[in-house]
């Protein structure tokens, strides 16, 4: 994505609804029983299977637009053992949360969510981003905005990581991505 016009810190440049909301809270229902006859990787390959299940209900309940929308996402989770909805959802997925600040820290969990956004999830990472994302609850909106002055023209980046973090860890958390950050805060050696 790029700046069609200039913009000034804090300036709106994106509310939208999200396509999927999935609660990170959500377990998966194995039974106890078949997961101790289960090796790990078998666990894992059956909850997997599991969670493209659940996700292809979903998607099948979409409107024709919205699932032309989902599926045109990428996917660099191809090689992993994530089916193809999966694969989308761990590419694209912005985490949000709609819990408000009286909500105990306990309970935060249960309102942790990610979501799928037919524009917004496209945006590439940068360790030093010129946009931040905020879920807007009233309006159930990812609201995107600019963090500093951007100029026409110029690439629009949200961050996958935590840029607070060592930039080897922060290349650890882009791994599953399929590329090494090369931004300003990773190229700088100091």
């Amino acid at each position: 994505m790029f700046a069609t016009r200039n913009l000034a810190p804090n300036d709106l440049i994106l509310a939208e609804r999200p396509l999927l909301v999935i609660s990170r809270a959500m377990q998966l229902g194995i039974p106890d029983a078949q997961i101790t006859q289960l090796t790990p990787a078998q666990t894992m390959k059956a909850q997997l299977e599991e969670y493209e299940e659940l996700l292809r209900f979903c998607i099948d309940r979409m409107s024709p637009e919205n699932g032309t929308a989902f599926f045109k996402l990428h996917n660099c989770h191809t090689e992993d053992s994530s089916g193809p909805i999966l694969g989308i959802l761990r590419t694209n997925a912005i985490g949000f949360s709609v819990a408000g600040s009286d909500v105990k820290k306990e309970d935060k969990e249960f309102f942790s969510n990610v979501g799928i956004f037919a524009v917004a999830s496209r945006m590439n990472h940068s360790c030093t981003p010129n946009v931040s994302p905020h879920f807007h609850s009233p309006s159930f909106s990812l609201r995107l905005h600019a963090t500093r002055s951007i100029t026409a023209g110029e690439e629009l980046f949200i961050s996958y990581t935590d840029n607070c973090k060592p930039r080897a860890e922060r290349q650890e958390d882009l791994r599953p991505y399929g590329f090494k950050c090369a931004c300003g805060a990773c190229s700088d050696p100091d």
